[in-house]
């Protein structure tokens, strides 16, 4: 019972981190920014996020590095589209 508990809050608490590194509420000025990459560093993590193209009109995947960059980057592909299309 007790491994069930520590699994289950270990979950938990992957879930919340999870959720918070993808809050980012840009302003519509940051549609018509163009795609940054950031930078790395050891405190940097490259993970997968979403950036509006507005030459396409449309969100395009890319690899973000972790660290810096600007506003133009997004979660997911619907939020990208929520807020820029």
């Amino acid at each position: 019972m007790n491994k069930l508990l520590c699994f289950f809050f270990l979950m938990a608490a992957i879930l919340v981190a999870a959720h918070a590194q993808c809050r980012n509420d840009p302003d519509r000025h940051s549609c018509s920014q163009p795609r940054r990459l950031g930078s790395l560093g050891s405190n940097c993590h490259s993970v997968t996020r979403w950036w509006y193209d507005k030459s396409s009109r449309s969100c395009k995947e890319f690899k973000y590095r972790g660290c810096g960059g600007n506003s133009n980057r997004y979660c997911s592909k619907s939020a990208c589209q929520n807020h820029c299309m």
